[in-house]
């Protein structure tokens, strides 16, 4: 009777023991964790350590980073103000702002990042619309309108993205800017005359320096002169 009270006790410590072993997991610092109870979200976990669950498949663990993810869009073609179209890619930085939604709607990272690009290309395409050539691409660096239309997709994504799907965009900057070749010999025909019509202005701007430089020289001869033949006239009648 005594082995058997000894091995129901060890059976059950055992058992205590695989339950523990299924039961326990850590969260890491830079993790949230939502647990789920058959695919429904139970609770979620913000502090790092030693945290317990249901064991087996009555609870699962689902992880997601809490730092900051970067990534690249796909270049995409889009119309400009003036309607002439640009191959435009962008850098987006973002991170999750609300877990549960961020789960809820999104399921996993893969999907955030493909939602998040074609959310920033729309706002893009509507952004764009208000600008021209010149305000992308000018000689005038104080023209270039980049850094204001990066602010207003970053405001506008985040409209939809926070809300909707738990998502805040930190950043949104313009990597890569092109033109299609139908149009490209004009962008470079512009810019020329941009340049030469710079270089015109720079060289009237020389001459009438130049101008007001001689006939100041003149001038200063001229009364070099005049004082010249004063004391020479002195002079002679000394």
């Amino acid at each position: 009777r005594m082995a058997k009270t000894r091995l129901i006790g060890l059976t059950a410590v055992v058992m205590v023991g695989v339950i523990l072993r299924f039961s326990a997991f850590t969260v890491l610092e830079n993790e949230f964790v939502i647990i789920t109870r058959f695919g429904n979200p139970t609770r979620i976990i913000t502090d790092s350590g030693l945290h317990y669950k249901l064991p087996g498949f009555f609870e699962s663990v689902n992880r997601f980073d809490k730092r900051s993810d970067l990534f690249e869009t796909q270049p995409t073609q889009l119309l400009l103000g003036d309607k002439k179209p640009i191959i435009i890619n962008c850098f987006i930085l973002w991170q999750i702002d609300n877990p549960l939604l961020f789960f809820q709607s999104m399921g996993q990272t893969a999907n955030a990042v493909e939602r998040i690009g074609d959310i920033v290309n729309s706002k893009l395409s509507i952004v764009l619309s208000d600008y021209t050539t010149e305000d992308l691409i000018n000689v005038e660096h104080e023209k270039v309108e980049l850094a204001e239309i990066e602010a207003r997709v970053t405001r506008s994504t985040n409209e939809n993205t926070v809300a909707k799907y738990g998502i805040k965009i930190l950043k949104t900057g313009v990597q890569r800017l092109a033109y299609p070749a139908v149009v490209i010999n004009a962008v470079f025909e512009r810019m020329e005359s941009e340049r030469v019509k710079e270089a015109d202005k720079i060289r009237a701007e020389g001459s009438e320096v130049a101008r007001k430089i001689k006939i100041e020289a003149e001038k200063k001869a001229r009364e070099i002169r005049a004082e010249a033949d004063k004391q020479a006239l002195i002079l002679k009648g000394e």
